[in-house]
């Protein structure tokens, strides 16, 4: 199983094209197949759930970028006693960090709910439910 990075699927020197050499001569063969994980993000990705994403890195942003908002939701958490101790930042380039920043946000919400009610800004779909399952699906 490969992402399809060049080193893995070079045609003569590639870790699959040698595992192949090696297993043919055993009589074996390579099943091979995309990365579970690597086709979820793409249905992710063609479904268009950018509105959820969007409001999701807006919130991370908002909490994670400014010292003392990040200083105060730390400290917030640590107040009560949570096992999580941070919003996890989403990263395009590490696409994997997605479904974990969607993971933690979730297990985070209603923390973020009150947060976001004490600094008094408005975010009508963090008590959207609807808008909440996609976030779950998306995760």
């Amino acid at each position: 199983m490969t992402d399809g990075a060049p080193s893995m699927i070079f045609s003569k020197s590639g870790l699959i094209t040698l595992l192949k050499r090696h297993l043919e001569r055993h009589d074996n063969e390579l099943m091979q197949f995309h990365c579970l994980i690597y086709q979820e993000n793409l249905c992710a990705k063609s479904l268009g759930f950018e509105h959820v994403m969007k409001v999701v890195i807006s919130i991370i942003n908002s909490t994670n970028s400014r010292s003392l908002n990040h200083r105060q939701f730390k400290d917030f958490l640590v107040d009560i006693e949570n096992e999580c101790g941070d919003l996890i930042f989403v990263s395009e380039i590490r696409w994997l960090s997605r479904g974990q920043a969607l993971e933690r946000f979730l297990t985070l919400l209603n923390e973020v709910q009150i947060f976001m009610t004490e600094k008094n800004k408005c975010v009508p779909e963090l008590i959207n439910h609807i808008w909440i399952c996609m976030v779950d699906i998306c995760g």
